[in-house]
């Protein structure tokens, strides 16, 4: 109770601004205030509050702890609403957030409905931008939210209602209804205010159809917007649900624009892991049942694809394969060639994320399955065989996977499935970089970004550009790899032109993992913070997790435990849920974290691990197995089992593919050739530019070595085995910094 009364009077005094007035609101005298504060402060060992002439301002870690404690009394009003809720679901009150296309023509139908059948109930709606609304979610201001875009974060789950179609209008006397690019620069842009899910996507098809114009007007609200229009102000995008009348009366009309496709889910909000309550789910169901009610089926189904399609690194994996599958139930039984197309989609979609899963079986089954439909059109046939391809790939089966996409990519063609056909030539040139016809490789990938940029496609371009370092980086030697790097450089360029930060933070992680491996790893380092600041700003929790992995173990090798162990914590909470492959990935790194104060506990747990993840997924992620049979080694546990996971990995690096003889080294440590070959390992891997992998294997062989009472050849081992860490200022994973 102490606990509540400090907290309570320390969000009363950050709320008002003063302890006078924290006290008026609590009904207690302000020295009781002043004490409830000062013993926060105290049992926190902090100062919280700032106290001066005309009232109190917070420090920041009162800012931190305001934000908290407002959200808990929030969600305790919400629960003490729920409650009265389920004494009389007919009577009570909610709050739900609204940006301004959902809130202003989608959201009073189903309020009306609601209110219809709950006359007691009180609905407060607040409004604000898709940000703002997002922002009352996630508070607790309010229950729900209705909001254009799929954009979520971690804590939140988003539920796609509608399409969004977004068209271009103009005044329907006087304006030319086609606009060329160089006209369309010329006219004055309408626009709602920074934080419009409307106006980022807006910009971002503007950016990718090159258009640049000079002039710009923001107004706050959709209605003057749509008079400033009419009143020849300018052109403005707007959600077609916002112009349905204007367009019918002939007020305004579309300006057609060549290459102009802007669509975006209209979703409901909602905080994740907190119960609804019974007025809420009433209301969301009110939402539903108005906004999709009378919608087609194919109509829900594509907002459901367009959700997917943009969720990832916002959503859960759960989240996305529950959409998919609520628009493939909204389909019922696709006969025409829309639904077929829409569905084809979708299970394309679905066999993708299976496949993150590391259910292979599953991804193909899906996509067998909808390649049997009949009367699937040419365009929906190549998409399923384009991601069949790409799934034996995945399989390594990179002949059989070559045979696929080679008919996909015909199949496309003849269809005109450009979409699909930018993807299927950058699939193929990773296949047959695989199969060594490097030549042929690179050819393709020229051809995929050059099809890209003729068709302003800036995402599949920049897809090109993050991929395609790989493809450059054929034999993984360091001339290559210095090669891949520029090239990474060069698509961050890109990415910085065209203002995705999506994709500048995807190819700055990447950039990142060249910079460890050449022993960079303060450039590794700011890489990798760069990328978290940018993820973290797009709420992707897909790209938080993987980069605060990679950024502990960065910290790691540079001998900063503590915050290692700090950023591997954070990234189970926020980024490794739901994702095996980057839960495997955070159990090496724990292991690495735990292994100086419990060797035999770290291997158990990293075992443990390996034994419970998907095949598919531990031959993806061969380090982790290299990891541990050197955690085995160095405590004398049999390597045998350990060893039979290297067999059909995946490798990607000129070391990954010593991997097998060394842990067969590490496993006949008695035998005669033993130190010789992890001699002979580190002086390769040193040349093909990985130093601080040679660094290891010097280790190694220094360990072996000792206890062969080869004391003199240990040594020279440990001097190695310094010199290449010495050069990054890196110290050994497994080891202590100084070996006897």
């Amino acid at each position: 109770m102490d606990l509540e009364a400090r907290l309570r009077a320390f969000a009363a005094v950050a709320r008002r601004g003063s302890f006078s007035r924290a006290a008026e609101e609590l009904a207690i005298s302000q020295p009781a205030v002043s004490k409830h504060v000062a013993d926060l402060e105290a049992s926190l060992g902090t100062r919280l509050l700032i106290r001066e002439p005309r009232g109190a301002r917070l420090t920041p870690a009162g800012e931190f702890l305001a934000g908290y404690v407002s959200r808990a009394e929030a969600l305790l009003a919400q629960a003490a609403a729920g409650m009265a809720s389920i004494a009389g679901a007919d009577s009570g009150s909610i709050s739900i957030a609204a940006s301004g296309t959902p809130g202003v023509y989608l959201l009073p139908r189903a309020i009306a409905a609601f209110s219809a059948a709950r006359p007691d109930v009180d609905v407060r709606v607040l409004m604000g931008t898709s940000a703002e609304a997002l922002e009352m979610v996630r508070n607790h201001r309010a229950e729900l939210g209705v909001v254009g875009g799929g954009a979520s974060a971690p804590d939140l789950e988003v539920e796609p209602l509608v399409e969004d179609d977004i068209v271009v209008v103009g005044a329907s006397s006087g304006d030319d209804p086609a606009g060329s690019v160089r006209e369309l620069e010329r006219r004055t842009w309408v626009w709602r205010e920074e934080g419009s899910a409307t106006r980022l996507a807006v910009e971002q098809a503007m950016a990718n159809l090159g258009i640049r114009p000079t002039r710009h007007l923001t107004l706050p609200d959709w209605e003057m917007i749509k008079i400033a229009v009419a009143s020849h102000v300018g052109v403005a995008a707007i959600s077609r649900f916002a112009v349905e009348r204007e367009l019918a009366d002939g007020r305004l009309l579309i300006v057609q624009i060549p290459g102009w496709h802007v669509v975006r889910p209209l979703s409901i909000v909602r905080s994740r892991g907190v119960p609804m309550t019974p007025l809420a789910e009433h209301l969301a169901a009110a939402l539903r049942r108005v906004v999709t009610g009378g919608a087609p089926g194919i109509d829900r189904a594509r907002a459901a694809l367009a959700y997917a399609e943009r969720a990832d690194g916002h959503a859960s994996l759960p989240d996305i394969k529950r959409t998919l599958q609520e628009g493939l139930d909204a389909l019922v039984s696709p006969t025409g060639v829309d639904e077929l197309l829409v569905s084809s989609q979708m299970l394309s979609l679905l066999a993708f994320w299976q496949v993150k899963e590391g259910n292979l079986d599953e991804a193909s089954a899906t996509l067998v399955g909808a390649l049997q439909q009949s009367g699937l059109p040419a365009a929906g046939r190549a998409d399923l065989r384009a991601r069949l391809g790409w799934l034996t790939w995945r399989r390594d089966d990179h002949a059989g996977a070559a045979a696929i996409l080679e008919e996909a990519l015909r199949e496309s063609h003849v269809s005109g499935n450009a979409a699909v056909e930018r993807r299927v030539l950058l699939d193929l040139a990773t296949t047959y970089s695989e199969l060594g016809r490097h030549a042929r490789a690179r050819e393709l990938l020229v051809e995929s970004m050059e099809q890209s940029r003729v068709a302003g496609d800036i995402d599949e371009l920049l897809r090109a550009y993050n991929n395609g370092s790989g493809i450059l980086d054929e034999t993984g030697d360091l001339p290559k790899l210095v090669e891949s790097e520029r090239f990474l450089r060069e698509g961050i360029d890109e990415a910085n032109r065209a203002g995705d930060r999506h994709h500048i933070a995807w190819m700055s992680l990447n950039l990142s993992s060249s910079a460890a491996r050449r022993g960079d790893l303060h450039e590794a380092e700011q890489l990798l913070r760069e990328a978290l600041r940018l993820f973290e700003e797009l709420h992707e929790a897909g790209g938080i997790g993987p980069t605060l992995v990679a950024l502990a173990s960065v910290r790691l090798r540079l001998g900063d435990s503590e915050e290692a162990r700090a950023l591997a914590i954070r990234s189970r909470t926020i980024g490794a849920v739901g994702r095996p492959w980057l839960e495997l990935e955070w159990a090496g790194l724990e292991a690495s974290t735990a292994w100086p104060d419990d060797q035999e506990a770290a291997l158990r747990q990293l075992r443990l691990a390996v034994g419970l993840a998907d095949r598919a997924v531990v031959l993806d992620s061969i380090w982790i197995t290299h990891l541990m049979i050197r955690m085995a080694f160095r405590v004398g546990a049999p390597m045998a089992d350990d060893a039979s996971a290297l067999d059909g990995a995946r490798t990607h690096r000129p070391e990954e593919r010593t991997y097998g003889r060394w842990a067969n080294a590490l496993a006949n440590a008695d035998g005669p050739d033993a130190i010789r070959i992890l001699k002979k390992i580190a002086r390769d891997v040193e040349a093909c530019g990985a130093p601080l992998v040679a660094a290891e294997a010097h280790a190694d062989a220094a360990i072996m070595a000792r206890r062969a009472r080869r004391n003199a050849e240990a040594g020279r081992f440990t001097r190695e085995r310094d010199r290449l860490l010495g050069l990054s200022g890196a110290v050994p994973v497994l080891d202590p910094s100084s070996a006897g």
